[in-house]
C-alpha cells in the first residue's frame, strides 16, 4: 500500500491559461508566476502537473527553469496532446514530436512522468502507444509512464498493463466512485503504482458558495449543506481543509494535485496540508452521507 504521507503537487493550468471559476490572467503575470513557484519550490513542492494543452503553462515553467539554472529544477509530469486522430503509421513521429516540445518549453532534458492525456488514446493505441514510449524511455527522454483517467473501469484497464507506473484520477470528497472494493482491491495488487488525484476541489465548486453551483444540479443545496455540517462537525477552519483531510485519509493516495489562483492561496494550502486527515469513522459518515447526492454530470466537469 501507498505511504500515509502525501506529496502534494502544483497543478499549472492556472499557469497557462484562465481556468476553473478565477479567470484573473494570473498566466499573463511573471512576476506573480515566479512568486509562486519559488514559493512552492522553497516549500517542498517538487512536482508540477502540466500538459501540452495547458496552452502557456510549459513555457512559463520554462522561462523559470531558464532563470534559475539548476538551482531550482521541478520534477515534470507532462501529458500527450490528443492522439484520437492519430493514424498508427504517425503515432510515433507524434509521440516524439510532443515530447521534443515538452522538453523545448520546459527546458528539461528528461520528463519525469509523461501521462498519456485521455483513457481513450490508450484503448484506440493501446501497445503500440505502450511500445513507443518505452523506446523513449529506454532513450531517456521520459522516466515514466502514466494515464490520465476519468473513470473506474478505466483505472482498472490500466492496472493491467505493467509499464504503467502513475493513474491520476478526479476524487474528492462529493465523488464517492473511488471508494467500492472493485478498484480499492485491485489497487492493493499493484503496489508499484502511484495513484495522483487531481479536481479535490471539483474545480473550486466545492468550497464556493450555492450560486456558484449549476442550476441543473438538483441535489446542490444537499451537496452545501453537507458540507457545511462536515466542516462544523470536525472543527475545520473552511471547506478548503476539509476537502484535503477527506482526501488524505485515503492511504492508497499517493500524490494530491492541486491548483492555485495566487500566492496567498498557495501559501493557504500548503499551511493545510500539515493539518490532520479524517479518522476512520468521520469519513465513514462523510461516504455514507454523500454517496446519493452526486451524479455523473457533476463530477465529471467537462460535462457542465
Amino acid at each position: 500500500m501507498a505511504k500515509n504521507y502525501k506529496k502534494i503537487i502544483l497543478g499549472t493550468a492556472q499557469l497557462g491559461m484562465n481556468y476553473g471559476f478565477c479567470r484573473n490572467g494570473l498566466y499573463k503575470s511573471k512576476k506573480n508566476l515566479k512568486k509562486i513557484l519559488n514559493y512552492a519550490y522553497k516549500n517542498n513542492i517538487g512536482y508540477l502537473d502540466t500538459a501540452r494543452s495547458y496552452k502557456f503553462s510549459e513555457k512559463n515553467i520554462g522561462e523559470f527553469h531558464k532563470e534559475n539554472k539548476i538551482n531550482k529544477q521541478f520534477k515534470i509530469i507532462t501529458k500527450l496532446s490528443s492522439l484520437s486522430k492519430i493514424k498508427k503509421k504517425n503515432l510515433k513521429n507524434k509521440l516524439l514530436k510532443d515530447i521534443s516540445l515538452s522538453l523545448f518549453f520546459l527546458k528539461k532534458k528528461k520528463i519525469d512522468i509523461i501521462l498519456i492525456h485521455n483513457f481513450k488514446d490508450l484503448q484506440k493505441h493501446k501497445l503500440h502507444l505502450l511500445k513507443y514510449l518505452n523506446e523513449m524511455k529506454k532513450k531517456k527522454l521520459i522516466k515514466e509512464i502514466g494515464v490520465s483517467v476519468y473513470k473506474p473501469n478505466e483505472a482498472l484497464e490500466c492496472l493491467k498493463f505493467k509499464n504503467i507506473k502513475h493513474i491520476q484520477i478526479p476524487f474528492n470528497i462529493l465523488d464517492q466512485r473511488w471508494t467500492k472494493k472493485i478498484f480499492l482491491n485491485k489497487v492493493k495488487l499493484r503496489e508499484d503504482v502511484k495513484i495522483h488525484v487531481r479536481s479535490i476541489f471539483l474545480r473550486g465548486l466545492l468550497i464556493n458558495e450555492l450560486k456558484y453551483w449549476p442550476k441543473w444540479f438538483k441535489k446542490r443545496s444537499n451537496a452545501i449543506e453537507n458540507l457545511e455540517f462536515f466542516k462544523k462537525k470536525f472543527k475545520m477552519i473552511n471547506k478548503i481543509e476539509l476537502c484535503l483531510a477527506y482526501v488524505k485519509s485515503f492511504n492508497w493516495v499517493n500524490y494530491i494535485v492541486i491548483g492555485v489562483n495566487s500566492l496567498e492561496q498557495l501559501k493557504d494550502t500548503i499551511k493545510l496540508k500539515r493539518k490532520r486527515k479524517l479518522t476512520y469513522s468521520q469519513r465513514l459518515l462523510v461516504i455514507s452521507k454523500m454517496k446519493n447526492i452526486a451524479d455523473n454530470r457533476i463530477i465529471l466537469p467537462y460535462k457542465w
